[in-house]
């Protein structure tokens, strides 16, 4: 009975494409994802530097209001916190820390000398050996910068949430210290008004009320008619206390 006959040339070719395909993969996360990651990054990075500049301007406009409301101070502490968290993450995140793995160990020459090797070797099938050689070390490469990019992902999904809750915490920060703002600026209208109020009642009530002018002229003194203001009509006042004169004639001596 005679030997199968096996498709050597099928399984070469099967070989080259899988040997396309991984270093399809390599390069694109040695290149593509990795320049992706690094944009998403800085951009990450120019968020987290203009949310600490807008917080900086924000407490020296409402920093009276911020230093009174222990809540509000809190909500502004944490959104300042987190965006400066957010902005060493990405400092952190956009160098790969773990590195890029090359194909080759030290150069491509070792390749050329691993084929030499199997046709010295006396290999019957030196091409589909290598495309296997070839296919296992681009494996390992690629695994290797797949790690690395998910290690950098995972770094920058927990800076979005970061930045996303910093944001969120300054709205409500942002939102209180309006009203407490608010409030007090009718406080103080009010408080002024009613200053004012009582200035005025003080003014009015200390200052002298002017007398009217008066248009008639003022009497004269009263006239004394000598009576006492007793008036008698039915006898005649006592002679003992009054001398008495006659003029028709003299009294009678007896």
């Amino acid at each position: 009975m005679s030997e199968p006959i096996l498709d050597y040339d099928g399984y070469e070719k099967s070989l080259e494409k899988i040997l396309e395909g991984v270093t399809k993969d390599y390069y694109s996360s040695f290149l593509d994802i990795n320049r992706h990651q690094v944009m998403v990054s800085r951009a990450y990075l120019w968020v987290s530097a203009a949310l600490i500049g807008v917080y900086a301007a924000a407490y020296e406009k409402f920093s009276s209001v911020i230093l009174v409301n222990s809540c509000l101070f809190l909500f502004s502490l944490f959104a300042l916190l987190f965006a400066c968290v957010g902005f060493g993450i990405c400092l952190y995140s956009i160098p790969a820390r773990n590195g890029y793995m090359a194909i080759p160990k030290k150069g491509w020459g070792e390749f050329s000398r691993g084929a030499y090797d199997l046709l010295k070797g006396n290999n019957p099938k030196v091409y589909s050996t290598f495309l296997s050689t070839q296919i296992a070390r681009v494996d390992q490469a690629y695994a290797h910068n797949f790690q690395t990019n998910s290690q950098r992902a995972t770094l920058l999904r927990v800076t979005s949430w970061i930045l996303i809750s910093s944001f969120l915490l300054a709205l409500i920060s942002s939102t209180i210290a309006i009203i407490d703002s608010l409030n007090i600026s009718q406080q103080k209208v009010a408080t002024h008004m009613s200053n004012e109020n009582e200035n005025n009642d003080t003014q009015t009530s200390s200052a002298p009320t002017p007398s009217p002018q008066l248009l008639v002229p003022e009497p004269p003194p009263t006239a004394d008619i000598g009576t006492g203001g007793i008036i008698s009509t039915h006898s005649a006042e006592s002679v003992q206390s009054h001398t008495v004169f006659a003029t028709d004639n003299a009294i009678e001596k007896k």
